[in-house]
């Protein structure tokens, strides 16, 4: 599996990822499927703010996933641990799930006893 690292809350996410007939040729998917993101090891799944470029710069069999962690701040949340999972893809005439990558918000070393501030981006008016 391919751990792409400890991201801050609302950052994005990329990965690449590639698809390959039995015979080790890249192949471009005849289904697509859905790329989810599950959070902390549960059944619980997101596709929100998900995309996923098939043939990436016209690369056969070479796919892009962007995830944009500030699509939904309540699942993408600090000091959890998320797996990218492919499901229902059709690839060489057989379907196909996968583990594409991990990835964790605020949960590595140092990162997990930080505390993450949203400041905003309006301005007090003095008083």
């Amino acid at each position: 599996m391919n751990y792409l690292g400890d991201y801050l809350p609302a950052q994005t996410v990329h990965t690449m990822w590639s698809s390959n007939s039995a015979a080790g040729a890249s192949i471009t998917r005849a289904t697509n499927g859905t790329i989810s993101i599950y959070k902390d090891n549960g059944t619980t799944q997101s596709t929100t703010g998900v995309s996923d470029t098939e043939d990436f710069d016209s690369l056969t069999g070479i796919h892009v996933i962007t995830i944009d962690l500030s699509a939904d701040e309540t699942f993408y949340s600090p000091h959890s641990n998320f797996s990218i999972v492919l499901s229902a893809a059709t690839i060489d005439g057989q379907t196909v799930n996968a583990v594409l990558g991990h990835f964790s918000i605020m949960n590595r070393g140092s990162m997990k006893r930080a505390t993450y501030l949203k400041v905003s981006n309006a301005i007090a008016a003095p008083t």
